[in-house]
């Protein structure tokens, strides 16, 4: 059995999410380039007012992922298998 410290393993779980916020990050910046650059600056502002209700969306998906997740981790440690599909039906 192999052993790893914690902190390859704090690298291996924070590394990938680091990179998907970065690659949304850049998303926005190219996103908002290209608007502002091929429509106009009304189009850029149209994407600006927008901007919040995607984020509220995207907090909403995080919640109920993580928050499933963490639930059906849980579940499984206690050895609950039955209801922890159980839950994850019922989200």
């Amino acid at each position: 059995m192999m052993t790893t410290s914690r902190t390859t393993t704090l690298v291996q779980y924070v590394a990938p999410a680091v990179l998907t916020n970065a690659c949304i990050f850049l998303f926005t910046v190219i996103d908002g380039i290209f608007v502002g650059r091929g429509v106009g600056s009304d189009a850029l502002g149209a994407v600006n007012i927008a901007t919040p209700l995607v984020m509220i969306a995207t907090a909403i998906n995080m919640l109920t992922s993580i928050g499933g997740v963490t639930v059906a981790a849980i579940r499984l440690g206690r050895g609950e298998k039955r209801a922890q599909t159980r839950h994850l039906c019922t989200l």
